[in-house]
């Protein structure tokens, strides 16, 4: 080989951004970053499902036609710890939200755009939602995988001809490695995964000084037990962030992506959650962009 050959190109990562909006989509916010993400995500609670208002055509159709693909994250809850009963995990599982679940199945089919949808993330670690391992609900891993699969295949039932539209992905949280047999309770007997996801941060909620975390101590025995437990499905992180200075996070932003990109478990994407104390400076974005280009 010539001295002078060029280097391998970097591997095509899938980069999905969240704006801080989950109401609408803002195209000339996403427009406008150095390097256009695939995905845009909105959350929404179970309210809305209730309202018929889940489903938000316009946000999917916006994004479509800016090439785009939206990824729904289903939250059974009001945004509160308090949920009503009819929203907890148990009742869906027993059927109480199917016609609610069917009708926003149709509405995917109606629209015929491509989405991402997840149900109930982060559930198998902490307590901030009711759903959670140690949530106010006090759900078992199988009464979560109950309703997951009450939910997954009642959204298809309502799609019906066009439910391949819709990639379901199983989106868990990252836990210390101690905790990763709560992955595969989670996972196993869990219907229609298309994606299997974590939530990770790095130096969560930190403000000050440098995130001196690493993607292999944190992030690496995770996607390393995804793979364990499943060697077809891709894998995806479907949240992250660096906690630290504003602006100052270059480094640590560029080491993610190449350690994400060199991870043995082969993942094929992030999430950056481009809100509160996450949002990236423009020298960050600059940063973000010339890794995912040139490595």
């Amino acid at each position: 080989m010539s001295a002078h050959a060029a280097s391998p190109s970097p591997k095509h990562l899938v980069t999905a951004w969240y704006t801080g909006d989950s109401s609408h989509y803002l195209r000339s916010t996403i427009d406008a970053l150095p390097a256009k993400p695939r995905v845009v995500n909105y959350y929404t609670p179970w309210d809305h499902l209730n309202k018929g208002a889940a489903f938000n055509r316009s946000f999917v159709h916006a994004a479509h036609q800016d090439g785009v693909t939206t990824f729904i994250e289903l939250d059974p809850w009001d945004y509160t710890q308090h949920p009503p009963a009819q929203d907890w995990l148990v009742n869906i599982a027993k059927g109480s939200t199917d016609a609610q679940l069917r009708a926003f199945g149709r509405q995917v089919a109606a629209l015929n755009d491509p989405v991402w949808i997840t149900f109930a993330h982060e559930m198998n670690y902490g307590s901030w939602y009711p759903w959670n391992l140690h949530g106010s609900e006090g759900a078992s891993p199988a009464t979560w995988i109950a309703a997951w699969n009450r939910v997954t295949n009642q959204v298809r039932a309502g799609a019906g001809a066009r439910k391949s539209l819709i990639q379901w992905v199983w989106a868990g949280n990252e836990v210390p490695p101690p905790k990763l047999t709560t992955l595969r309770a989670y996972l196993t007997g869990a219907q229609n995964v298309n994606i299997i996801a974590m939530d990770a941060y790095l130096c969560i909620d930190k403000t000050d000084g440098t995130c001196a975390m690493t993607y292999a101590s944190w992030f690496g025995p995770v996607t390393k037990e995804l793979r364990r437990l499943s060697n077809r499905l891709p894998i995806f992180i479907t949240e992250t962030g660096i906690g630290g200075v504003h602006g100052q996070r270059g480094p640590q932003i560029a080491a993610l992506l190449r350690a994400v990109r060199s991870d043995p478990a082969n993942v094929a994407g992030l999430l950056w959650f481009n809100a509160s104390k996450y949002i990236m400076s423009p020298a960050e974005e600059s940063t973000w962009a010339d890794v995912l280009s040139n490595g």
